[in-house]
């Protein structure tokens, strides 16, 4: 799937790839949104050993939602190159 990925986003020809992105980003912005919510529950904020540990541990969520949303898109599987 890495490299419909790596396909779709250089390629502005493909068809519906704009629809394919906006989809999955509106989908990661909500992801992101609940998920900094609840990082700000379990990390303590004002220490900045917390912050660290809670950015790196956003990172990690978001990079694995963003790999299940292509992963689970239609479209981009139909354009998969591999």
């Amino acid at each position: 799937m890495k490299s419909a990925y790596s396909a779709a986003l250089h390629s502005e020809n493909l068809p519906g790839i704009k629809n394919i992105f906006e989809e999955i980003n509106v989908s990661l912005e909500d992801f992101t949104k609940t998920t900094v919510n609840d990082l700000k529950n379990k990390y303590d904020l004002t220490d900045q050993k917390q912050v660290d540990l809670a950015n790196k541990e956003l990172k990690q969520l978001i990079t694995k939602k963003q790999d299940e949303l292509f992963d689970q898109n239609q479209e981009l599987k139909n354009i998969d190159v591999d």
